[in-house]
């Protein structure tokens, strides 16, 4: 499979002006970080964008759960019903409220 055009959500704001260019980038990372830009460079597009980690339940559910070291690969079948539950309202496009605590 080959990709052109690559459209990243992250919810590290941090990452998200590191790969934009912008902020000043920590040296124990340049390795990576030139690693990123040549692969990006690869692209004929690329657009990274912030997404609050909320707005992606999903994601969230899948990292969260506890694995062993290397590859685990889940069909939907053995889907946990939460995560059943979110891709469900995801498809039919409900919305997601997040909080805000004062």
């Amino acid at each position: 499979m080959s990709l052109s055009q690559v459209q990243l959500e992250s919810d590290s704001s941090t990452a998200v002006i590191w790969l934009q260019g912008r902020g000043c980038f920590p040296w124990q990372l340049m390795r990576d970080r030139h690693e990123i830009q040549f692969l990006l460079s690869e692209l004929s597009a690329w657009q990274v964008s912030h997404s609050y980690h909320e707005g992606n339940q999903a994601a969230n559910l899948l990292a969260s759960l506890r694995t062993t070291p290397g590859e685990t690969v889940l069909q939907p079948a053995q889907f946990e019903e939460d995560l059943q539950s979110i891709l469900v309202n995801d498809v039919a496009g409900q919305a997601f409220t997040r909080l805000v605590a004062k």
